[in-house]
């Protein structure tokens, strides 16, 4: 592992940590490092292998500039979201930590002050801001990922509330230190999906308050309809786990829906077809067809990923 870090003093009340793979944080940086409440502030840059000489000049630079303490710290290969979190823990100084995705950037000015004022009165000792997605000039492949975020994960507090745990996600969540340390992230899931609802839920059945605030970053880095086959694909194992840990999860949609799909002799089958109507390269596809498409395609591989948690 390689580390750079710059000169500042060694205390925060708050640290940002940003673990991040063929992605670049500078936008978020670069929205905060004039704020008068940096100087309060640890960044912490987790390169997770993306090894990009252009991306990591850049990011050094930006922490030696950076008014509070900072740190880059560059990974020999990729382990994977949860423990680069983890890692992130250990290095942390804040007493409260706020993991911001790479490819986010803070949508207000008050971005930090809404985040202070709790830290202050310490009114909760977990935070979800919640994201939004750009609105204007969405390019036809990034179209999907948009549609989806808008019906599910786009939502302002007072309704994420109502699902509590459900609605968390990873990509700007504050927490104490000491939640994390506790109930750190757990490595066993691999890829993407799943890791950090199964930690919200965790935690606060552990009995940590959550509160869901608006204070959004705005999510600058819409996935491709091929990206977001590969990520739905790779839930599906991951879901497997949750249902394994926990027994309730067997009650979540997800589940239910799998369960339903593989029941369909030849769900493998319409995989292929799934994949085409996502993808939609004659650009022919209304989007609620491909929404369909590609819930089907996430089912389909989740089922084989339960079935095979039932056989073993």
């Amino acid at each position: 592992m390689h580390i750079h870090k710059n000169k500042s003093k060694n205390d925060a009340k708050l640290t940002i940590a940003s673990p991040y793979l063929n992605d670049d944080p500078s936008p978020w940086i670069r929205k905060l490092i004039s704020s008068p409440l940096a100087k309060d502030v640890q960044i912490i840059l987790i390169d997770d292998g993306t090894h990009n000489d252009a991306t990591d000049a850049n990011i050094c630079a930006l922490i030696d500039k950076w008014p509070g303490p900072a740190i880059r710290l560059m990974l020999k290969k990729n382990v994977g979201r949860s423990k680069a979190r983890n890692l992130a823990v250990e290095h942390a100084l804040g007493e409260y930590i706020l993991f911001i995705d790479a490819d986010m950037v803070p949508a207000h000015d008050d971005f930090l002050e809404r985040y202070f004022e709790i830290i202050d009165k310490k009114s909760a000792a977990i935070v979800f801001g919640g994201f939004e997605v750009p609105h204007e000039n969405v390019e036809h492949d990034l179209m999907l990922c948009h549609d989806l975020a808008m019906r599910s994960d786009c939502q302002p507090a007072k309704y994420r509330a109502n699902r509590g745990a459900y609605a968390v996600a990873s990509n700007n969540l504050m927490a104490l230190k000491k939640v994390f340390e506790r109930e750190p992230f757990d490595s066993s899931f691999k890829g993407w999906g799943w890791e950090d609802t199964e930690w919200s839920i965790r935690v606060t059945n552990s009995g940590f308050g959550l509160l869901h605030i608006d204070n959004p970053a705005l999510h600058l880095g819409l996935d491709t309809s091929l990206t977001m086959l590969k990520k739905y694909r790779e839930a599906g194992a991951n879901l497997a786990i949750m249902v394994k840990k926990h027994k309730f999860a067997n009650r979540f949609l997800a589940v239910k829906t799998a369960i339903i799909v593989g029941k369909l002799p030849i769900h493998r089958l319409l995989r292929p077809i799934a994949k085409f109507v996502t993808l939609d390269k004659l650009k022919i596809m209304p989007v609620f067809l491909r929404r369909m498409a590609i819930k089907f395609w996430r089912a389909s591989w989740a089922s084989d990923s339960l079935k095979q948690l039932r056989h073993n």
